[in-house]
């Protein structure tokens, strides 16, 4: 994600994923993750004036990458029990 500069060298975030083999057949592990910075974000510009606004913001964002793994494991034909409870 840019920020209001939309430098690509500078990101407001930058989000990934991690596909590992599983040690079960037919599986594969996926890890999400999200960097905040270089560039400046909403959540970065809220922390600034109050530090205790990052922990909303943290807990939208661990919700949100729930529901999309989620997501991403009943599209590849995934139980909720196959997709894991430490979802």
């Amino acid at each position: 994600m840019l920020d209001e500069r939309a430098d690509p060298e500078r990101p407001g975030s930058l989000w990934c994923y991690g596909l590992t083999p599983d040690a079960l057949p037919d599986r594969t592990a996926v890890r999400q993750s999200l960097v905040h910075g270089p560039g400046l974000t909403g959540a970065r510009e809220a922390t600034l004036r109050s530090p205790g606004a990052l922990d909303g913001r943290l807990s939208q964002l661990r919700d949100g990458m729930r529901r999309t793994l989620l997501a991403l494991a009943r599209s590849a034909g995934a139980t909720t029990s196959e997709a894991g409870e430490d979802l």
